[in-house]
């Protein structure tokens, strides 16, 4: 990774997430609607004092294309800092109406008198194109499946080593 990714944002959709840590297994349930009781309790249970093993995230989850790498992903503005970021400098640079913009993220190290943590700054690269793009009927699916996604549950295996220096 560098301090710089160029990434075109897609779309974008709100998010509420329970990382579960099962023994050997990590359970992951993942919400969209925002009316919906369990993204409500999610959101109020992130905003209280966490469990380690059972812990609540929500915020904006964009669907990004990544340039450098020509492929998709999506990212979570999961944290305040990234959930205050969203709002005031991601939001604006979506790309929209079938216009793709370049949007530049920077890290940005921010400090206060008792802690220091990493942010993000986002901004639109006028005058530059994306070096790579998929074609239409990938980006329609990927879109479209994004989009309308009705969250649900997923599980991931610790791997043996990650196991082995758990300390529990």
């Amino acid at each position: 990774l560098s301090d710089t990714v160029h990434l075109v944002l897609l779309a974008w959709r709100p998010t509420a997430r329970i990382v579960n840590k099962r023994g050997a297994s990590t359970v992951i349930e993942s919400y969209h609607d925002q009316d919906s009781e369990e993204f409500k309790a999610i959101v109020a249970a992130a905003e209280g004092k966490q469990d380690p093993n059972y812990v609540n995230y929500f915020g904006a989850e964009y669907l990004v294309w990544i340039d450098a790498i020509g492929k998709f992903s999506t990212f979570f503005c999961n944290s305040k800092t990234l959930r205050r970021a969203a709002k005031e400098q991601i939001h604006p640079c979506l790309s929209r109406n079938g216009e793709i913009k370049l949007v530049e993220f920077k890290t940005d190290f921010i400090k206060n008198a008792n802690y220091s943590w990493y942010g993000l700054t986002a901004q639109v690269l006028s005058n530059q194109e994306p070096q790579s793009q998929p074609d239409q009927d990938t980006m329609d699916r990927t879109y479209n499946s994004f989009l309308n996604a009705k969250g649900g549950t997923e599980t991931e295996a610790t791997p043996a080593s990650a196991e082995a220096t758990d300390e529990r």
